[in-house]
């Protein structure tokens, strides 16, 4: 029985590594990808208030409002955005775009949608409620995609997921052919290459991360040029895309990361430690060279390197993000969870550690959370249940517990709100 599952998130989660996004359990499915990025984000930024979508400029006025009924959006991406309004006969509501005027360029009535990117958006047909009911269960879907004015012009024929890892790069993108099979197809639907790969990343100047896997974890993986030939032969655990002429890769059983140059040498050992303590959408990835500098994994902590190996910002961090805009997201644990904030090239705290979650400065603005994660607020719960005795007193927690849900604001490189976080 083949069963599909789908987590949505406000600012969907992304990871430039074949490892996937810490949320929830993750299908075999969701672990097929190496690399993913979005494209020519909008300056505008999307918030929520009591429900209501509304996407805002940098000063944090309100410059668009989605309709009433809509109960998920997306960032914009090449100057459309998606959006979902709700729908009695279909579970996961109506899918359409508006541009950056706010007008509804394709109308929400597709099943499911994600990003453009090269003037084309992967979506997702599913099958009928009829055979979902007959079938007893929720199958997977079929992707294809569509064009600015909502044509279908990509037949719905390949593994539909996870939606949003099959964007167009460089003409071509990674999709799943056959079951746990992925190859590249044009902008026509040919597939130009065919694989199969057991996961497939997005090209970057002529190349992109490959794997040739036996199962999910055992994978020998390099890179591979726009005719599918090897450019650097499949022999890491794993690969990720390149950033300045340099691409961090994990080597043997320990998984310890190193750096290759464009010809595959590995330029800087591999002698730094394998771990994730996150990702954000817009965050360059943790080890990749952002700005002259990576964050990188030593024992139990985070610092920085520079291109010539050395530790420019010592590792004291318990989470570390790549620099962007000349800040880098830097989280340090607090009790049950962690705080992150920002510091500078010098390792100077720029904006101390006091929000739950962070994302990268794009533009002079960062996307950040205040309030308890669902990981604090469960631990927060089941501390409360196995102190408490009395069922008023515990109702009164969960209650209470209710109100310290993450908020969502943003906030300029003072650390001053242009946007107060909201629900």
């Amino acid at each position: 029985m083949r069963t599909v599952s789908a987590i949505f998130i406000l600012g969907l989660i992304f990871f430039t590594g074949i490892s996937t996004p810490k949320i929830g359990n993750q299908s075999p499915r969701a672990r097929s990808r190496i690399s993913q990025s979005q494209t020519n984000k909008s300056t505008m930024y999307l918030v929520t208030t009591n429900g209501q979508y509304r996407f805002i400029d940098q000063t944090g006025r309100v410059k668009i409002e989605l309709p009433p009924d809509t109960y998920f959006a997306r960032d914009f991406s090449d100057g459309l955005a998606a959006f979902a309004i709700r729908s009695p006969q279909h579970a996961g509501g109506l899918w359409g775009f508006i541009n950056q005027d706010g007008k509804v360029v394709i109308a929400p009535k597709l099943d499911h949608a994600t990003f453009f990117s090269e003037g084309l958006s992967a979506v997702e047909v599913k099958p009928d409620e009829k055979t979902t009911r007959k079938l007893g269960y929720i199958t997977a879907g079929k992707l294809g995609y569509i064009d600015r004015s909502g044509k279908l012009v990509i037949q719905t024929k390949f593994g539909a997921g996870p939606m949003g890892t099959n964007t167009f790069s460089e003409g071509l993108a990674a999709v799943e052919i056959k079951y746990g099979q992925w190859g590249y197809i044009d902008k026509t639907g040919s597939v130009v290459i065919k694989g199969p790969f057991g996961k497939a990343g997005n090209f970057q100047s002529g190349r992109a991360g490959a794997c040739i896997c036996k199962t999910q974890i055992d994978c020998k993986c390099g890179f591979i040029d726009k005719r599918g030939a090897w450019i650097i032969t499949p022999q890491f655990v794993e690969v990720h895309n390149f950033s300045g002429g340099l691409a961090y890769v994990a080597l043997g059983e320990g998984r310890k990361i190193g750096y290759i140059n464009l010809v595959g040498k590995l330029v800087i050992q591999a002698q730094f430690d394998y771990g994730f303590c996150g990702e954000f959408e817009g965050s360059p990835s943790s080890r990749s060279f952002s700005e002259g500098l990576a964050a990188v994994k030593i024992g139990f902590n985070w610092g920085f390197i520079d291109r010539t190996e050395k530790v420019v910002i010592e590792p004291k961090y318990d989470c570390a993000h790549g620099f962007r805009e000349s800040l880098a997201v830097i989280g340090i644990r607090n009790g049950l969870g962690m705080k992150f904030g920002y510091i500078n090239r010098a390792g100077q705290y720029v904006i101390e550690p006091k929000f739950a979650v962070a994302e990268s400065f794009s533009e002079g603005v960062a996307r950040v959370s205040t309030g308890l994660t669902n990981d604090e607020l469960a631990l927060r719960l089941l501390e409360a249940a196995s102190k408490e005795k009395d069922p008023a007193r515990i109702k009164q927690i969960n209650e209470e517990t209710e109100t310290l849900r993450l908020k969502t604001g943003y906030i300029d490189k003072t650390g001053k709100f242009i946007w107060q976080p909201t629900n």
